[in-house]
């Protein structure tokens, strides 16, 4: 099969570029792979990965492959592709039903008030309102998500969650082709299970001071402070506080863009001295802090695409769980993941769950036992990635193939005054397929 993926470059360190890229260096293995990325666009930089170049959107020709695959989760560098979709079809590899700032990027008319904006949003499921990021659903709420561009356009679909696959059903009312891929983890993170590294040598390692080396150390991965919901943990920390002075919380973040945003949420609540805020370059790094840490907590926002990712981490590195019980995390062994319940209590009941797990060793014991054993059974990522492209190859192959190529041609390169006799096998630049 040849597959060209829509995406972005290795300057892009999104969990949901990672995600892919490690698909992708399984996937070189089984075909032909090329990425194509919006020309001068934020996540265009670079390579792909490591022999896969990532080359300009307009050279994509269509026809050319057996598999269209466009990454798309809630990020504004990935709304180049939705015009794309609707224009070529394609599998949609999706992180988030919630896809408020994907859609905002591609449409920037629909952020405002007007009828032009309105009827946008009417068109991406928003009821007509402006696209604003408040807007976006808890994703335990009905709430507009802004993505029928991709739910109603894709021709077929991967995604990491049967809850996610449901919804998209629901939503198109039609049989669809969608394949869930499994949790998995890395044959590194599973030596790292194996060897059982202490958390008192991680932190020696880290070069923690005592404070930090002696206290009760809460992790979590939030590189998009306001989809981690990271406010609700800091209040809860800062109450747990009151009860235990010896708790300190790191906030491992992906993306050093999300750095800001954190350290500014840290700061207003008060909590500068407790809070460490990290950038990791690697998965190594996190999962250093992660065995360093005497629990993880796993809070879930508006955008999905963290917290499976972090939980599965967090169980690798042998450390029990606390996650909010929403979606596929309702489904996480209790053994070694506390459901957290939403709702008006949930802020009391995080902070006192926190402290009493900080009182009752040997509960924390038996997670991080029953994290470690569920962690050796996660398939790995070459399983995942096996069976994504197995998906891939009895997928129907995109809409654009049955279609004349040249008819598409000219309906969309009109508008940027393209020459007849161009070639109709290249597609014009995103922006006009966005228009």
């Amino acid at each position: 099969m040849k597959l060209a993926l829509i995406a972005t470059a290795l300057a892009d360190r999104s969990l949901a570029a990672r995600r892919l890229r490690r698909l992708a260096a399984q996937w070189r293995t089984l075909g032909e792979v090329e990425c194509f990325v919006e020309a001068g666009g934020a996540g265009a930089q670079g390579e792909f990965d490591q022999g896969i170049p990532a080359r300009p959107l307009q050279e994509l020709a269509p026809k050319a492959y057996d598999q269209i695959l466009y990454n798309v989760a809630d990020d504004p560098r990935l709304g180049f592709s939705a015009a794309m979709i609707r224009a070529l079809g394609g599998c949609v590899y999706l992180h988030d039903w919630s896809l408020v700032r994907w859609a905002s990027a591609a449409w920037p008319q629909m952020t405002r008030a007007t009828w032009r904006g309105r009827l946008r949003s009417l068109r991406e499921g928003g009821g007509g309102r402006p696209a604003q990021p408040g807007l976006q659903a808890a994703p335990w709420e009905d709430g507009p998500a802004f993505n029928r561009s991709a739910v109603r356009h894709g021709d077929s679909f991967l995604v990491e969650s049967s809850h996610l696959k449901k919804r998209i059903l629901t939503e198109r009312n039609a049989p669809t082709p969608v394949a869930v891929m499994p949790w998995s983890v890395s044959e590194a993170w599973r030596a790292d299970v194996a060897r059982r590294i202490s958390r008192s040598d991680e932190r020696v390692r880290l070069g923690l001071d005592p404070t930090w080396g002696n206290a009760f150390l809460v992790a979590t991965q939030a590189s998009d402070a306001a989809g981690a919901r990271l406010q609700v943990l800091l209040e809860a920390l800062a109450q747990a506080r009151k009860a235990r002075t010896n708790m300190k919380l790191v906030v491992l973040a992906g993306e050093p863009e999300g750095a800001g945003a954190i350290e500014s949420l840290v700061r207003a609540a008060g909590l500068s001295e407790h809070v460490h805020s990290a950038v990791y370059a690697s998965d190594g790094e996190c999962l250093a802090w992660l065995r360093a840490s005497d629990l993880s907590v796993q809070l879930r926002g508006s955008s999905a695409q963290e917290t499976c990712d972090a939980i599965a981490r967090s169980l690798c590195a042998g450390r029990g769980v606390i996650a909010s019980a929403v979606l596929e995390q309702a489904e996480m062994p209790d053994e070694c993941v506390y459901k957290l319940a939403v709702g008006p209590e949930e802020l009391p009941r995080l902070s006192s769950r926190i402290v009493e797990l900080s009182d009752a060793a040997s509960v924390r014991v038996a997670m991080e036992a029953a994290a470690c054993s569920s962690a050796l059974q996660l398939p790995s990522f070459e399983q995942a990635a096996r069976s994504a492209w197995d998906a891939l190859e009895a997928f129907p192959r995109p809409r654009v193939s049955k279609r004349s190529l040249f008819a598409l041609r000219v309906e969309r390169g009109a508008k940027e005054g393209y020459r007849r006799g161009r070639d109709p096998g290249r597609l014009p630049p995103s922006s006009s397929l966005s228009r």
